[in-house]
């Protein structure tokens, strides 16, 4: 008998879902099957074919239009072929009936129906399983299919086993049905050879099982073994499809040895076949490059970039042919692999426009194109994209929400009420997104990008849920969740996320504890005063964490990300324990290579720490490797010591070392790092003085206002560049003659500079004002000959008394034996973090002053807010000795 199916459930489903059943086998109707119920019907396809309806006790034929043979037609079909046992043609036909149920689920508009994979695991994401499959499932000829292969397992082939297995999977039966298991069983137990296909459907089957099944997957890997022996890649039959399906599914529990074959075979098919390959096939290697890149090493993630570049090539001619599925599987995964680049994109997007444009989109679809689009879209196309996701964004579910996300983002989109109804439809979802942390966090990605003031509050309480519900939640899961609920936090720390992270700190990692304290850090000043006990709780937990880690750091990658971590991104900076870790950067230099000579310079800069054993190390690499090192990593070192202050062991021959490089490289670098480097070296007292008078030549100047003519908005860099050589030379290089240029611009530039005083500064001034006895005799923000800035300056006659400082200009000073006085507050910004070493800068300015006459009074900010110097008149007597010694 066929199946029914009640008219008031059928409406009820129409109600719910916007949308109905495209496999219904009939209708029990109350009246008569009427135009305006068959217009609800499902079946809206161009051919036509016959079903029964139930009218008044009786099955009618009637015309329903259709898509070939229905799923209602192929269940009917198999009442024949179990009478005759044809197990062959049994097979053949189930392999049809999931794709043939899906397709007939077109109209449902959050539905991926083409991608089998996909639309199943939506189903389980939305928890409609039973609601869009239950009926298959109790359909009589579907439970006679069950039976019949139950009964006769044994007689069953075992290449028909995988279809099998498969399709009663994706056709929504239970995993814990005993046919379930006993197919897996026979799959276990089989020795059957697998082919690609095969493997493919196993792969995808078992991603929905529960658990996987270990000796299955030894039978997937050892039929790859066995297929990479005897097939002949350069066959254009070789099916490249299934197997990058396969290896996509199967790449956490295979060997690096075998990805690399993998990796090596698929490159080889795509060298010599790539042509021929169609958009689903390299879409397919594409998307398993972008998984094997994060498994496998360095060295073959690199090459993996390498191989998705060339699907890419192949992919652009093809363009006019993609599909909006395509989009999705392909500029998605260029994004992960950074490979989506200005060029590419443009190409893709256009592309993408168009469809948009031409086409009527169903949500799925419409987000599937989205995936084309990145922060270089047009404004008004940007609108067009937010505009068509805003209409439809209501028939979005789970999995489409949390791609939503992903585009949003990077669209950097801002619209303030595409976004505002964006977070009320997760607020619909919440229950069912906690569920699947993964979607959960793409979705949770965006909105902590966007917080929305009013909606903080019910994204805080239900994070705070999940963390209550969801037992055995990852380190990495609980971390990032942290970063966006500290900063909630108020009036405290809720004593369920203290317990969570205290508890998890001990086995986190650096990136978990680089999300935590980016939690720490993002937390408002006032709050964090009244909850000061667990945050320094928590603080040293995770420092805790990382001292006791050190020792068993192997890597000096891994000591240099820690350093970012705790101290260059972190606002409150720990100085013993960055100490410590630059302690254990020493144990690393002997080995040092030249990616990581970058990454220590970079830090270095970053941190404006002297670590002589380092410092005198990197200079000995140079020194070492002087025909590897491009100029740029040479003058990088420049410019890090020389910002430094810092002088290498071997001065004398990294400053040959610094000549040889220049003479080689310097006409060939562009003119900003001529001028920084020359500027660098002459911090160090390094002044080569054939390059210095070619510098200042007529021809040399001519070109540097070319240089600006094309680049205006360098202008004043340059010009401040040179000023400072200019006045360098003149200081401290007299024997080359060079004159000073530069008093007009000095004057129009440096007049404007507003004097930035301080607390510090003010209160310098009221103790400079007592030891000199007034402040007649003292100038603040004070100019000198060549324009350097004083904080005071002041004049002192021959026996040491003070000047009126009014008369400064008139007096001959030199003649007369005045002595004029700079008075320099040195504050904490302007040493190395680790030293009381003054900063290249601030060196070269002492020195020039002390060429340029001027006694220089120094006065450093960790004297100055000594325990020596509590009180005010330890601070006057401090200031009178410094300027009277």
């Amino acid at each position: 008998m066929i199946p029914t199916l009640t008219l008031r459930h059928h409406i009820q489903c129409i109600h719910q879902l916007k949308t109905v059943y495209k496999w219904t086998t009939c209708l029990r109707l109350y009246h008569v099957y009427t135009g305006t119920t068959a217009k609800r019907l499902p079946f809206l396809c161009s051919p036509q074919f016959l079903t029964s309806v139930r009218y008044n006790g009786q099955y009618q034929q009637v015309v329903v239009p259709g898509e070939g043979p229905s799923s209602v037609q192929i269940l009917e079909e198999t009442r024949s072929l179990i009478q005759d046992k044809d197990f062959d043609a049994l097979h053949e036909t189930l392999k049809v009936l999931p794709k043939q149920i899906f397709s007939e689920l077109h109209t449902v508009p959050w539905l991926h129906h083409h991608n089998q994979p996909i639309a199943m695991m939506q189903l389980l994401l939305n928890n409609k399983s039973d609601l869009y499959l239950g009926p298959i499932k109790k359909d009589p000829a579907f439970i006679n299919i069950l039976q019949f292969i139950d009964q006769n397992l044994e007689q069953i082939p075992d290449e028909h086993i995988p279809g099998y297995f498969h399709g009663f999977l994706f056709l929504g039966t239970d995993c814990t049905s005993p046919i379930i298991h006993k197919l897996l069983h026979r799959l276990q137990d089989s020795k059957e050879y697998l082919n690609l296909n095969d493997t493919a459907l196993i792969c995808e089957a078992l991603r929905i099982f529960p658990r996987g099944d270990f000796k299955v997957w030894s039978r997937v890997l050892k039929s790859l073994d066995i297929i990479f022996k005897q097939t002949d890649i350069s066959s254009p039959d070789f099916d490249v499809y299934n197997l990058s399906r396969t290896i996509t599914n199967i790449r956490h529990i295979s060997t690096s040895e075998k990805l690399n074959t993998v990796l090596n075979l698929t490159h080889q098919v795509i060298l010599n076949n790539g042509e021929n390959l169609n958009i689903l096939q390299l879409g397919s290697c594409l998307r398993m490059y972008r998984h094997l890149s994060f498994l496998v090493s360095p060295y073959y993630r690199d090459g993996n970039k390498d191989n998705a570049n060339c699907i890419v090539d192949l992919l652009i001619p093809k363009l006019p042919m993609l599909t909006c599925a395509n989009f999705a599987d392909v500029c998605h995964v260029m994004k992960v692999m950074g490979i989506y680049d200005e060029s590419t994109s443009r190409k893709f997007q256009k592309r993408a426009l168009e469809i948009l444009h031409s086409e009527t989109l169903k949500i799925s679809e419409l987000v599937n194109l989205c995936y084309a689009f990145n922060y270089m879209l047009m404004h008004n196309d940007r609108y067009k994209v937010e505009s068509a996701l805003y209409k439809d964004l209501s028939d979005a579910d789970v999995l489409l929400l949390s791609n939503i996300a992903d585009i949003l983002i990077d669209i950097k989109c801002n619209n303030s009420d595409l976004i505002t109804y964006y977070f009320e439809m997760i607020k619909q979802h919440i229950d069912n997104l906690k569920n699947y942390v993964t979607r959960f966090f793409k979705v949770f990605r965006f909105v902590n990008r966007n917080q929305i003031s009013h909606q903080d509050s019910f994204l805080f309480q239900e994070i705070l849920n999940l963390l209550n519900s969801q037992q055995g939640l990852s380190v990495w899961t609980i971390s990032t969740l942290s970063s966006f609920l500290l900063p909630q936090c108020k009036p405290i720390i809720p004593e369920l996320l203290m317990n969570k992270l205290l508890a998890i700190i001990p086995q986190s990692g650096i990136n978990d504890v680089a999300l935590i304290l980016s939690g720490i850090n993002k937390m408002k000043r006032p709050w964090v005063r009244q909850m000061y006990q667990q945050v320094l709780q928590l603080q040293t937990a995770l420092y805790q964490n990382v001292e006791g880690r050190l020792d068993e750091v192997q890597n000096i990658d891994v000591l240099i990300q820690m350093i970012q971590v705790l101290y260059v991104k972190n606002e409150i900076k720990e100085t013993v324990l960055l100490e410590n870790l630059m302690k254990r950067i020493t144990d690393f230099m002997d080995s040092l290579n030249l990616k990581q000579f970058r990454y220590i310079l970079n830090l270095l800069f970053q941190v404006k720490y002297i670590q002589p054993d380092v410092l005198n190390k990197m200079t000995e690499y140079l020194l070492n490797h002087e025909d590897k090192v491009n100029f740029s990593d040479f003058s990088n070192f420049v410019r890090v010591i020389s910002h430094l202050g810092f002088h290498p062991k071997q001065f004398n021959e990294f400053e040959s070392l610094c000549e040889r490089q220049l003479e080689r490289h310097i006409m060939k670098a562009e003119l900003p790092r001529q001028l920084m480097f020359t500027n660098d070296l002459c911090k160090l007292q390094i002044f080569i003085d054939r390059w210095l008078s070619q510098l200042f030549s007529y021809e040399f100047i001519e070109k540097i206002d070319e240089y600006i003519d094309s680049h205006p908005q360098s202008q004043r860099n340059i010009k401040t560049s040179l000023m400072l050589l200019n006045r360098c030379v003149v200081l401290e290089c007299p024997h080359l003659d060079i004159p000073w240029f530069h008093e007009e611009f000095c004057q129009k530039t440096m007049s404007r500079d507003k004097y930035n005083e301080s607390w510090i500064h003010q209160e310098i001034e009221s103790a400079l004002t007592e030891a000199l006895g007034s402040s007649k005799f003292y100038r603040a923000s004070a100019f000198t000959p060549y324009f350097f800035v004083l904080d005071f300056e002041c004049l002192l006659d021959v026996d040491k008394k003070p000047i009126n400082i009014s008369l400064a200009n008139e007096l001959h000073i030199q003649e007369e034996g005045y002595q004029r006085v700079a008075i320099c507050i040195q504050l904490e910004k302007y040493f190395s973090v680790n030293s009381r070493n003054l900063l290249g800068s601030h060196q070269m300015k002492q020195r020039q002053l002390e060429i340029l006459g001027y006694k220089t009074v120094e006065i450093p900010f960790f004297e100055w807010n000594s325990m020596a110097l509590s009180d005010w008149p330890e601070k006057v007597e401090y200031l009178s000795k410094k300027i009277f010694r």
